[in-house]
Parts: C-alpha cells; sequence; structure tokens
C-alpha cells in the first residue's frame, strides 16, 4: 500500500544519494533510454489504433460500394493501379506474423 510504497521512496532516495557522480549520471542515461523507448511504444501503438480504426471506415464503406466504380488500389505507399472491387462479402485481415485469413467485412470489424 501507501505505507510500503513511501518506504521503496525512501530506500531508492539512500541508494541513489550514496552514488558518485559518474553512477548517477549512468541511472540518468537508463531512465532516458527507457523514456525513449517508452514514447516509441506510445507511438507504434497510436499509429496501430489509427490504422485499425481507417480500417474499419474502410470495411464499413465497401459494403455499400457500386462494383462498377474504379478506385485506385495502392501497392505501396506511393504507388496505386486503378482497379475495382468485385467481391464485396469477403475481405482479408492481417492477423499478425505475415498471416492472413478471409473473413466477412462484418467479422473484420469485430477483429
Amino acid at each position: 500500500g501507501v505505507v510500503e510504497s513511501i518506504k521503496n521512496q525512501e530506500e531508492e532516495e539512500k541508494r541513489l544519494e550514496g552514488m558518485t557522480p559518474q553512477q548517477l549520471n549512468d541511472v540518468k542515461k537508463t531512465l532516458e533510454e527507457d523514456v525513449k523507448s517508452l514514447n516509441q511504444s506510445l507511438q507504434g501503438m497510436k499509429l496501430a489504433g489509427s490504422k485499425f480504426r481507417e480500417s474499419k471506415g474502410v470495411v464499413e464503406s465497401i459494403k455499400n460500394h457500386d462494383m462498377e466504380e474504379e478506385i485506385m488500389i495502392p501497392l505501396t505507399s506511393s504507388l496505386y493501379v486503378p482497379g475495382r472491387i468485385c467481391e464485396t462479402d469477403k475481405v482479408v485481415v492481417e492477423v499478425g506474423a505475415g498471416y492472413f485469413i478471409e473473413v466477412t467485412p462484418d467479422k473484420a470489424k469485430e477483429y
């Protein structure tokens, strides 16, 4: 609880007080690296969340898509080819580690 947390903080302060300037600098560098790593992880999670929200919106729009309408299909982040959606009752979803599954749009939204 709170008392244990205060005791741990006091022990940490005593440990830090006994360190040399070089040791404190090493602790500082380690903490800075930890913060950098956590920030990178946070940015990755935000990007993943954004991609999931975007994918959900696209799955919704596929249901009402006119099959005769031409769309631009991305091959890379900057290369597109014209094409048409010929099936709207199935989509392919990446499930991780390079594996994909074919599901209905409703199942894709659940995933």
